[in-house]
């Protein structure tokens, strides 16, 4: 990223409390709420190699994205705009009230906890339409797949983030691999 020396200093440059996660989506927020616009060329300058070679790996780091989600709207709810807000509704209803009402009705009504379950391949079907605009069938279907079972640990990184911020704690980094 470029920006102004002067605009990074005005808005007291990257906050302490996205030191883990978000920084830089947190510090653009705050730029363009001081007037400044935020442009993103068309051109890759960047690799960001996640190196995500296991389950075990990418449900830790979409854990990690539904806290950080989490966490900037918490941080953000008050100063108008709805920071995440989307995000975060979204991950809680599919992540943990859609599963939470299937496994309540389950014993008491199995047709309609059947039904509610229905609504997981009308979910990725809506993602599949959306990101075929920008990926290859396959990868469409791949990213449509993903984001709909990253909406549990999508909540579970919600809930824990809410949990800290109850418990008046600061985050610590939820780390998906090891280092080196």
């Amino acid at each position: 990223m470029f920006l102004r020396r002067a605009a990074f200093d005005a808005v007291g440059g990257f906050d302490e409390e996205f030191f883990l996660y978000g920084e830089e989506t947190d510090l653009c927020l705050r730029l363009r709420r001081r007037g400044h616009r935020i442009v993103r060329i068309d051109a890759e300058m960047t690799l960001h190699d996640a190196n995500i070679t296991r389950f075990s790996q990418w449900w830790r780091r979409t854990e990690r994205s539904g806290y950080a989600y989490a966490d900037g709207f918490l941080l953000h709810r008050l100063e108008g705009g709805r920071y995440s807000a989307k995000q975060v509704r979204s991950n809680f209803f599919w992540g943990a009230l859609v599963p939470a009402l299937i496994l309540g009705l389950s014993a008491a009504s199995p047709a309609l906890a059947a039904a509610l379950s229905l609504g997981y391949p009308v979910l990725a079907a809506r993602v599949y339409a959306a990101a075929r605009k920008r990926f290859s069938q396959r990868e469409a279907f791949l990213f449509a797949i993903f984001v709909t079972l990253g909406k549990l640990p999508s909540a579970i990184g919600q809930f824990r983030c809410l949990g800290r911020h109850l418990r008046g704690r600061r985050g610590s980094l939820i780390e998906y691999k090891s280092p080196g």
